[in-house]
């Protein structure tokens, strides 16, 4: 069916109605053409629509003669200004990544016909056996030997990957790139490396991809110029703005040693910039940069957004592996027609000149204590602010917090105390966002999801993200509500992949506009105690030494379920005589829970330091954690008990189950929760297991991996196109 249809196109294409028109259009500006890899017909390629097959590319190249000036990369934006012959247009040919192929296939025949051409290099794949981590993630899926193995292979990964959403059981390499592609390279290139570690039948191999220095340098002496394609062909549009920076001005530098001369331009990969791209590659000292939209270079084309007109086997051929020039130049036309430059010279969004501006809308806040709070000052904090300019907007008015207490700027719908109705929120909220005009506005807590997402949408913010940070019950109208905002959310951001899941059912949320950012924990600051530190912070707390110290941090709601651990507490009482339960936290139960101790005979073995800033000694005291919520998103307390090395016993939900493997109870059950505390405290082997396993879970919660999440996810918010 493809060839028939390529053979009509190129039919319809020949025609000299078509042909006339198609000639016209291309005849407007100069083309650059984008070309990857040229290889052998037939030969395997995880990227298909990267290759053109050597026999095609040389017809291609003597089609071009005839019909183009051909020319260096350079000229064709210096001689922008200069009219154009519509008969037969400037061009340049340009080749990203600088694969083997380029040198073996594609440069004999460009030597032969004495054409120019430029090619992009990812500096630090150069010479080496280093592989592209698509190819190599391609290589290994492909090395599985049934889909139940790689359903089984990519939740052992998944696992021990906090972003990753639940595995979906039809997974193919494409969906499994496009889930990468929206991380870090640097998680992108880490999955890939565990997923390839975990299939005992992939062998890398041991031939190189890439040319060497000595290929490029003969290349070099016939007419073939280099470019920077960054280091380590770096996603742009999601690495963060200090990863770009040395990406863009470290590749500049690096081969302009190696040439002994400035680099010919800089090539996007993947055409993609992020929010601080441009302007890095600018003050790198580049003299321009291309893209991978497709486009005519005229007069007013950003010299750093050149387009290009993207080149394939499937964009040339005609039918049966033959060039059809009827069916490229009607693809050429095609291209340009459907992505009209701009002043830019693209079809683009306006280079941005600004910093780019959060607004985080949220009810009201009187603490940084909370879970949801603390990371939301972690987030803040985090952001880059040569990039980022974030601030937060109140629905209710509320005034706790001194002027001081804020990380950034801060703004009340309300004046004064009082909070208005529902309507008079709404239309103040609208007012304040039309005011500020944020390029993305993230709501928060219940009335800020609400109201938040309806005025940003109302005022067509680009960027409109609603967090779920918790898979509590919801009223019916609450449900109801959420799940008819939901079309107006361009994203929703959750913190696991049980609450992934959980956004998916309960909001009717699509599933690609669902994004997993995990927490952040300091993990400097959370560190196991030695046995004479522990000796001494109990000393100063006043913790007796006698028996197990058992710890509990949460806010104390009904949710948290202080109930079940209290009973647990009393039905441990004979095995445990001096044991000591330390309660973190306050809230509407704690007089409740006070209560229950007493009324069961374990009061004095229960402390109540209360709501602390700073819970590290009280965890550095104890033996043993607890964490018995009925519901979680992902849970602080228990990634600080991991941090800190605390053998713990945890309900078991699914949150819970995204951070360990390790001991669970029911949910609202004394006695098993008894029982498994029990179990634990008389196995040291099991302790010291779990103790590793939290320790290595815990690292990928670091705020170094924290930072790069955040910035990656805000700078590709910040571009993101409704």
């Amino acid at each position: 069916m493809k060839t028939i249809r390529d053979r009509v196109v190129g039919l319809l294409g020949g025609t000299p109605l078509v042909r006339g028109a198609a000639k016209r259009v291309c005849g407007r500006g100069a083309t650059v053409f984008a070309l990857h890899r040229v290889l052998p017909e037939a030969t395997p390629c995880f990227e298909p629509e990267m290759v053109t097959w050597e026999a095609t590319f040389g017809r291609f190249l003597d089609w071009l003669q005839e019909n183009y000036e051909v020319m260096p990369m350079k000229e064709i934006y210096d001689r922008r200004n200069e009219p154009v012959n519509a008969e037969r247009p400037r061009c340049a040919l340009t080749f990203d990544d600088g694969w083997r192929d380029n040198y073996l296939y594609a440069f004999p025949q460009l030597k032969q016909r004495n054409l120019p051409a430029t090619i992009f290099l990812p500096l630090r794949f150069i010479g080496t056996t280093r592989m592209f981590w698509q190819e190599k993630l391609w290589l290994a899926m492909n090395a599985v030997e049934s889909r139940p193995a790689l359903e089984g292979v990519l939740k052992q990964v998944a696992l021990r990957t906090p972003w990753f959403p639940p595995v979906d059981p039809n997974m193919t390499y494409w969906n499994l790139k496009m889930t990468l592609l929206r991380r870090p390279a640097e998680e992108a290139e880490q999955f890939t490396e565990r997923f390839a570690g975990s299939v005992p039948a992939f062998v890398p191999s041991p031939d190189r991809s890439f040319v060497d220095w000595g290929e490029v340098e003969e290349m070099r002496k016939s007419s073939i110029s280099f470019g920077s394609h960054t280091l380590n062909h770096v996603l742009l549009l999601t690495a963060e703005p200090r990863t770009g920076r040395r990406e863009i001005e470290g590749s500049r530098e690096e081969l302009k040693t190696r040439l002994g001369e400035e680099p010919c331009g800089f090539a996007y990969p993947w055409g993609a910039l992020g929010p601080a791209t441009r302007p890095q590659v600018s003050e790198a000292g580049y003299d321009f940069a291309v893209t991978v939209k497709p486009g005519l270079v005229t007069e007013n084309t950003d010299r750093f957004l050149i387009p290009r007109i993207p080149l394939s086997e499937s964009i040339l051929d005609g039918g049966e592996k033959v060039f059809s020039p009827g069916k490229a130049r009607l693809s050429f036309a095609k291209n340009i027609l459907t992505n009209p430059p701009g002043e830019n010279g693209v079809a683009s969004r306006p280079v941005r000149k600004e910093k780019v501006k959060i607004l985080f809308v949220l009810d009201q806040l009187t603490e940084w204590e909370g879970g949801t709070e603390r990371q939301l000052l972690t987030l803040i904090n985090t952001l880059d602010r040569e990039t980022f300019e974030p601030e937060i907007c109140f629905i209710l008015p509320t005034r706790v917090l001194p002027d001081n207490g804020y990380p950034c700027p801060v703004h009340w719908v309300r004046a004064g105390d009082d909070a208005g109705n529902i309507f008079t929120r709404l239309w103040g909220l609208t007012a304040l966002i039309r005011k500020i005009r944020p390029h993305i506005v993230q709501t928060l807590f219940q009335e800020g999801l609400i109201l938040g997402t309806l005025a940003s949408w109302l005022n067509e913010v680009p960027a409109r993200i609603v967090s779920v940070r918790n898979s509590h019950a919801m009223d019916g109208m609450h449900r109801s509500i959420m799940r008819s905002i939901g079309g107006m959310a361009t994203v929703w951001q959750c913190n696991s992949p049980s609450l992934w899941r959980h956004t998916n059912l309960a909001y009717g949320a699509p599933l690609r506009r669902i994004e997993i950012l995990p927490n952040g924990l300091d993990l400097s600051q959370f560190v196991p105690s030695t046995p004479v530190e522990k000796a001494a912070v109990r000393a100063k707390l006043g913790i007796g030494a006698k028996g197990p110290v058992f710890i509990y941090v949460a806010n104390m709601t009904e949710l948290k379920d202080f109930d079940s651990v209290v009973r647990a507490a009393a039905l441990l009482k004979p095995r445990f005589p001096d044991a000591e339960w330390l309660f973190v936290g306050d809230g509407p139960t704690r007089d409740h829970v006070s209560e229950l101790a007493d009324s069961l005979g374990i009061a004095a073995s229960v402390k109540f330091p209360g709501r602390l800033a700073d819970v590290r000694p009280y965890l550095a005291a104890s033996d043993f954690a607890i964490q018995a919520s009925k519901s979680e998103g992902s849970s602080n307390s228990l990634l600080e008990y991991m941090a800190m090395g605390l053998p713990s016993v945890v309900s078991d939900i699914p949150a819970n189950r995204d951070l360990v493997e390790g001991v669970f109870f029911k949910p609202g059950d004394p006695q098993d929760l008894a029982e498994k505390i029990l179990l634990l405290a008389e196995d040291t082997s099991r302790q010291r297991k779990l103790v590793e396993q939290y320790r290595a879970t815990a690292g990928e919660f670091n705020l170094d991996m924290y930072a790069l999440r955040v910035q990656s996810f805000y700078s590709r918010m910040a571009e993101f196109k409704p």
